[in-house]
């Protein structure tokens, strides 16, 4: 038997091979996990997601990329070397932040939210001598509100 699944986005179309109902359902499973389990970034939100293969001393490692804040999501092997399953939980089996997704910047930022904080640069600045402060916001007369009326 011959199934095609079609990816939510409708970028990729994969064809699963099966003996019974049970081996084409099985075929699925593992397509949805791996192709369609993340439609946006786990730390941004956006959708701009692409597949990357990285070759380090003969070791593949595969991941899901976020093109607008460089954010990954890893996946990890099985040991017979023929699936992949995405990193969701940390060596202790609890769920990682922001689903697994991580951004790289010197060293793995996995804290909820620390991602937003640094892509906003959220620190507080202190004001200097030479800023100024804004002047406050007054309505023109002309425009009736400075005069307003009190209902009585």
């Amino acid at each position: 038997m011959k199934a095609q699944y079609k990816t939510r986005n409708g970028r990729l179309t994969l064809e699963i091979e099966g003996d019974s109902e049970k081996a084409l359902f099985k075929g699925v499973a593992k397509l949805q996990e791996i192709f369609d389990s993340d439609q946006r970034c786990g730390c941004c939100r956006k959708s701009n997601l692409h597949f990357r293969v990285r070759t380090v001393e003969d070791h593949d490692f595969f991941e899901v990329a976020c093109g607008d804040c460089g954010a990954r999501l890893s996946f990890g092997q099985h040991k017979d070397g023929k699936g992949l399953f995405p990193k969701r939980k940390d060596e202790d089996g609890k769920p990682l932040p922001n689903r697994g997704w991580t951004v790289w910047a010197g060293k793995a930022k996995q804290a909820a939210g620390q991602a937003q904080a640094d892509a906003f640069d959220l620190e507080p600045v202190e004001a200097s001598s030479t800023s100024r402060a804004a002047p406050p916001i007054v309505p023109p007369a002309s425009s009736g509100l400075s005069k307003q009326k009190r209902p009585r």
